[in-house]
């Protein structure tokens, strides 16, 4: 009885022993666990600063990097504009007027040198420019090609001669055959004399296509007749035409030259012979209505003119 009892209290112990080891286990196990976490937590913490510093790193480099290439592109010799080229298409442009408007350009970084910028002050300063083309040629050449708009008459102020421009524009130059002569009317207190400097704009863009609107269809609608020149008055914006032995034609630039050029059509197929030879003028000014003047009346009729355009 007592060595059952004894083997019981041994099996009740061991059992107890074998318990205790496998909580022991198992508590080693989660301390370890929990260690493990804790280790991992901190290393990924600290990756993570790791990489913070690093990406710090990288954009003050970077930084660096584009303040150090700016100041290379603004301040180095190397991109400085040096060399400045232009060409142009035509012979009424001034080389001269465009290297002198650029020269302002010369030494500046050809990166911040904007092609708007180069074709505005050439404009500004010879308003009959139409083209402006602009090509950098790195990494110190900016090279231009300029053209004008067509030269449509010939006029003198102040006995100097030039040429107006499809714009209006009034640029310094030999006079040409092939171009209408027109005289340029009006008085200024200074000295009698309109003045505008020269390539300046001295009649509006929309005046000019009227003008050669006129003389245009007079060409082709009035047969034999010859245009000598025409005198324009800025003040009064008329146009009026010389033709044949001196008979002038009035029109009114502020109203539809159509209209006015109609009524000279009809006017002429009735009358084609006065209008060869013995009329003073023809105004064509008044809607629908046309007067004129005839050489028994000269006298009168050129001193109604000298009154009302005050002619020296």
């Amino acid at each position: 009885m007592q060595i059952l009892i004894i083997i019981a209290m041994r099996k009740k112990n061991l059992s107890n022993f074998t318990f205790k080891r496998k909580v022991k286990k198992e508590k080693s196990k989660m301390f370890w666990s929990n260690k493990s976490k804790n280790v991992f937590r901190k290393r990924k913490k600290k990756i993570k600063i790791n990489i913070k510093f690093n990406k710090l790193y990288l954009y003050y480099f970077i930084l660096i990097f584009l303040v150090s290439g700016l100041l290379f592109l603004t301040l180095g010799k190397t991109f400085k504009v040096q060399n400045i080229e232009i060409i142009r298409s035509d012979e009424i442009s001034n080389l001269n007027i465009a290297y002198n408007t650029l020269e302002s350009i010369r030494n500046k970084s050809i990166f911040f040198v904007k092609e708007k910028e180069i074709v505005e002050k050439l404009k500004k300063y010879q308003k009959n420019l139409n083209k402006v083309e602009v090509n950098k040629d790195l990494p110190n050449t900016i090279k231009i090609k300029i053209g004008s708009t067509n030269p449509l008459f010939n006029t003198i102020i102040d006995n100097k001669k030039y040429i107006i421009t499809s714009n209006g524009t009034l640029v310094n130059s030999e006079h040409s055959e092939n171009l209408i002569n027109l005289q340029i009317k009006g008085k200024t207190k200074s000295n009698n004399s309109y003045i505008i400097p020269d390539y300046k704009t001295i009649i509006s863009q929309n005046n000019v296509k009227k003008i050669a609107n006129i003389y245009k269809e007079i060409k082709e609608n009035l047969l034999g007749v010859k245009i000598n020149f025409l005198s324009y008055y800025p003040i009064e914006r008329e146009i009026h035409f010389s033709i044949n032995e001196g008979t002038l034609l009035i029109f009114d630039l502020t109203k539809d030259e159509k209209k006015q050029i109609k009524n000279l059509i009809v006017f002429n197929s009735e009358n084609s012979q006065k209008i060869k030879e013995s009329l003073i003028y023809i105004d064509l000014r008044i809607d629908k209505k046309i007067f004129y003047c005839e050489k028994e009346n000269e006298y009168k009729c050129k001193s109604n003119l000298e009154y009302l355009y005050k002619k020296d």
